[in-house]
């Protein structure tokens, strides 16, 4: 399977300083596949920049010091399988959190302080994780989350800043919108591709399944109900091709424990969907470094709550960071074309 990260040159060539192009500079193609600009009702959607080679994922803020993203920008994993091991952990502080549609230095608001992720050894079922951030974000969006079962069929919308499926680079923050829920796992399911190609797959407990979406760099960017309600985050793809392949995402009802647990350690307060049913079943227990919190997963709807879960310190995902100039597009257009030949990710992989 293939994480939709955005993995720079650098980790293949030496060090590097890579980040997506601002808006209107570089490709007027559109991102995500066949997407469109995202609004400003989108705003909780957050870019992350980690470490330092310019590597970069999408996440959603939640709370004013809380973003939810995927386990793979904060954990690396291990390219072997279907279901990649997770192996080295990434140091919070080495990550960086911008805001806006089109981000630039200027609007990096924060960096991490502490991540949350369950007890699961690999992405199947277990490419979920919270980033605790340095200091709250005053005044930004939030994004609700949804706690209750997602059904087949639903209609969402899939946010990222990734690149358009041939390679190119961002210049901003795209959403793709009517995305239909195809399967919910756990399921083995078809997905038949324009030239009625049969691709068979299974989505896994704690996953979700639509059609051509995300692309590298959308990891961990948010997939939104019709009411706005996160209800999942991108993980991966099929193998390296983002056009007309399908995208598996990890829902939060899944998760609910190690998203409520988080918000309680870090002291943040969610605003969880009016209207959730009662939350789904965890796929792991959280863990954390040699402590485990409450995890009753408490939470009421419509109200801001909180439930305990233990921190785990070092995690982390690739993509590129905050909006510098054109010409690094240009470069990030190269490093996207090197990597779809050497790694099967998706974060940008």
């Amino acid at each position: 399977m293939t994480p939709r990260v955005l993995l720079p040159l650098c980790l293949l060539l030496g060090a590097c300083a890579v980040a997506p192009a601002a808006e209107g500079e570089g490709s007027t193609q559109s991102l995500i596949v066949n997407g469109k600009p995202s609004t400003s009702t989108q705003d909780a959607t957050v870019l992350l920049t980690i470490g330092t080679d310019g590597a970069f994922c999408t996440g959603a803020l939640i709370a004013p010091n809380l973003v939810l993203t995927a386990r793979h920008c904060v954990q690396q994993v291990d390219d072997a399988g279907e279901c990649a091991p997770y192996t080295t952990r990434i140091a919070p502080s080495t990550i960086t959190v911008a805001l806006g549609a089109a981000p630039t230095a200027e609007t990096i608001a924060a960096r991490g302080k502490a991540t949350f992720v369950d007890s699961g050894s690999d992405m199947c079922g277990h490419d979920v994780a919270l980033l605790q951030l340095d200091r709250a974000i005053e005044g930004a969006k939030l994004a609700p989350v949804r706690l209750d079962k997602v059904k087949a069929g639903e209609r969402t919308t899939a946010v990222g800043y990734g690149d358009n499926g041939f390679g190119t680079p961002t210049n901003g923050r795209y959403q793709r919108t009517s995305l239909k829920i195809d399967a919910v796992g756990p399921i083995s399911h078809t997905y038949t591709t324009k030239s009625n190609e049969e691709i068979r797959f299974t989505v896994h407990a704690g996953e979700l399944a639509t059609g051509e979406s995300t692309c590298f760099g959308d990891s961990g960017g948010p997939l939104f109900d019709a009411d706005g309600n996160v209800i999942g985050l991108t993980s991966r793809g099929l193998d390296e091709k983002c056009v007309d392949r399908p995208s598996i995402f990890s829902d939060t009802a899944s998760h609910a424990k190690l998203i409520t647990g988080a918000a309680k350690t870090a002291g943040a307060e969610l605003t969880i969907a009016e209207g959730s049913g009662e939350p789904g079943d965890e796929t792991s227990d959280p863990a954390a470094d040699d402590e485990t919190g409450d995890d009753t997963g408490a939470r009421s709807n419509g109200k801001k709550t909180g439930s305990g879960a233990a921190a785990q310190a070092n995690a982390g995902c690739a993509m590129s960071g905050p909006a510098r100039d054109s010409g690094n597009a240009v470069l990030l257009a190269v490093i996207a074309l090197v990597l779809v030949a050497a790694r099967r990710h998706r974060s940008t992989p």
